[in-house]
């Protein structure tokens, strides 16, 4: 037997079934890859259909709340004046520390917020007093006040003088 001959008209089959069954392999596959990805769509499509209601009901909630706020307390929360809500919370930050000499510049917007540079000077006479300055202007959120320097010197012999650099933020929505 010739096996030069018998393989010579066999391969070109072999090929074929070859390149034929890694097509099916690959379909299988790809097809296996989409039936999963089909089925985790249709089942986050189910999870949205199953909160819309739960969503729905807190818009409303939110609009409600909204609308009290508006016709009892004749307060828009959409007319926020970050400037307003600074200078506030800098009055609120002299009346909170009455002995600190505080001065502010002038206001910067940079990237939709409102920043004001605000600079506290306040004499140490103990730790007691550096920690809770520094943690009541730390606490503030709304503004924000964004601590960029905290230095302690000593203004004469056996005194210390704390100075806070750092900007009251606030996000602009106008």
């Amino acid at each position: 037997m010739n096996y030069f001959q018998y393989l010579k008209k066999k391969f070109p089959v072999y090929i074929i079934s070859g390149v034929v069954l890694s097509l099916a392999a690959f379909m299988a596959i790809s097809l296996y890859r989409y039936d999963n990805h089909l089925f985790n769509v249709l089942s986050d499509m189910q999870t949205i259909v199953l909160n819309k209601n739960k969503i729905q009901g807190k818009v409303e909630e939110i609009d409600s709340m909204v609308s009290t706020l508006k016709s009892q307390y004749h307060i828009d929360i959409t007319e926020v004046n970050a400037e307003r809500q600074i200078l506030r919370t800098l009055d609120t930050l002299k009346d909170h520390m009455p002995e600190a000499s505080i001065t502010a510049t002038k206001f910067n917007r940079d990237a939709d917020t409102m920043q004001l540079p605000v600079a506290i000077q306040l004499d140490i006479e103990n730790y007691n007093r550096l920690v809770n300055a520094v943690e009541y202007v730390g606490s503030l959120r709304m503004p924000d006040y964004k601590i960029k320097r905290l230095y302690i010197s000593e203004s004469a012999p056996g005194e210390l003088v704390m100075l806070i650099n750092g900007d009251l933020s606030m996000p602009d929505l106008k």
